[in-house]
């Protein structure tokens, strides 16, 4: 058993920091909240709640809808000050240019979400392939274990 839990934490340690390194970095802070958790029976990545956002992009905000934390604006605002983004108009600022992004998301969403989502980021993270290397390396686990358990078992009946 604790040579499975060692294979499901490695296998989670390659997969979070493959995780990390598909999320794009602007501020990096989507990718600080990605962590994982294990125990002997399963992994898990845990990320911000925004991911989704990052594969199917945003809603337009319905009306009367509650804000949850930190708002939208000032997440804009941060993204904008972080990419360097200059408006294109001198006489406006990257408040402004923020502003104008934020409302134009409440009234109609991004662009992401416009063209129908599917932002296939972690594809290439989570692969067939991937999920098949690790049921045979249980699997070859659990075979020592079984023969292990059967030549202990023989020894003990001669």
């Amino acid at each position: 058993m604790t040579n499975d839990i060692n294979i499901l934490k490695q296998f989670g340690e390659v997969l979070l920091t493959d995780v990390k390194s598909v999320i794009p970095i602007v501020t990096g802070k989507t990718a600080e909240q990605t962590e994982l958790k294990s125990n002997e029976v399963r992994i898990q990545i845990l990320v911000a709640p925004y991911i989704k956002s990052l594969i199917d992009g945003r809603k337009p905000t319905r009306e009367g809808a509650k804000s949850s934390g930190e708002s939208l604006y000032s997440k804009i605002l941060e993204w904008v000050k972080a990419k360097g983004i200059q408006p294109r108009e001198q006489s406006m600022s990257q408040k402004s240019l923020a502003y104008v992004i934020t409302r134009s998301i409440h009234l109609n969403g991004t662009k992401l979400f416009q063209e129908g989502g599917g932002n296939r980021i972690f594809d290439t993270v989570l692969t067939t392939a991937r999920i098949n290397s690790l049921a045979s390396l249980i699997a070859e686990s659990k075979q020592k274990d079984i023969g292990t358990l059967i030549d202990n078992e023989l020894l003990r009946l001669t």
